[in-house]
């Protein structure tokens, strides 16, 4: 009789678990990249490195030429970190990483916590929130508030990547940059979404405090995602509204369906709300 495999003891070429027998495919395959290619990629990436913000167009036309051969993935990371250009962003910006990671452990102690995101740590948050323990100041209550959406966010980022799957090193990782985040940028703090982001960089990038000065240029830099994630949603919201307003023009069906399909979903809401029970 065949051992039955569960979703722990297979993952695609990406991470992630494999569902179903058609997905088996990948699993043979494990893209450590071409080695002429990246030897290649990582000499224009030391150059284009060197050369800050401002690359010369001769290097960005290389990198694309490379980028369309293909066989890179394991340099994915890499790419990233040079284009974002974390070593400019590192340089500007006045925060100490491993001091406040190290300040975030003694404050999590302090309240009875550990760097986990484990349901005894979140059970605890409500507890102090409610003020079963602790005097908290506002500040205390802001910190709490933050720590308990993030490890709540976590549980249900890529549940089922191998990297996420039970209480690994980089659930631990993941918890620690989006704090330092939050505690940077105190205007934003966290909003749902920005773990999916960081959970993604994680997936390639070795160094967990790339990571944070790669969300840092992400979330704060006009050129790429600034106020997608601040308190109003605001530039979310926007480009939202044009999405729609393309898509009307486009596919009048296929937006006439979704409005449809979103009032349904909202009537069930209300109902759900008033019987107190699950329709979903």
């Amino acid at each position: 009789m065949a051992a039955t495999r569960t979703h722990a003891q297979l993952f695609n070429s990406h991470g992630f678990a494999v569902m179903s027998a058609a997905e088996e495919y990948n699993m043979s395959y494990e893209d450590s990249g071409i080695p002429s290619v990246c030897e290649t990629f990582k000499e224009v990436l030391a150059e284009c490195e060197s050369c800050g913000m401002r690359k010369p167009p001769i290097l960005l036309k290389k990198c694309r030429q490379l980028i369309k051969v293909g066989g890179h993935n394991s340099m994915r990371g890499d790419i990233w970190r040079v284009f974002l250009g974390i070593s400019e962003t590192k340089t500007r910006t006045n925060f100490d990483y491993k001091g406040n990671v190290a300040e975030l452990g003694e404050r999590l102690n302090k309240c009875g916590l550990t760097e986990s995101t484990c349901d005894a740590n979140i059970r605890r948050i409500s507890a102090l929130l409610d003020g079963q323990y602790l005097p908290l100041s506002e500040e205390d209550i802001k910190w709490l508030r933050n720590a308990r959406q993030i490890m709540l966010d976590i549980g249900r980022t890529f549940p089922t990547h191998r990297l996420y799957i039970g209480e690994t090193k980089e659930k631990i990782s993941l918890l620690r940059v989006l704090m330092m985040y939050a505690k940077f940028n105190t205007s934003v703090g966290y909003c749902q979404g920005m773990a999916y982001i960081a959970a993604l960089l994680l997936m390639h990038m070795t160094n967990e405090e790339d990571v944070f000065w790669s969300i840092l240029t992400i979330f704060d830099s006009e050129k790429y995602l600034a106020r997608f994630y601040d308190r109003k949603l605001s530039r979310m919201q926007t480009c939202g509204g044009i999405f729609s307003l393309l898509l009307k023009d486009r596919q009048t069906k296929l937006a006439q369906h979704l409005v449809a399909y979103t009032h349904c979903m909202y009537i069930l809401s209300i109902l759900q709300k008033r019987a107190g029970v699950r329709y979903l």
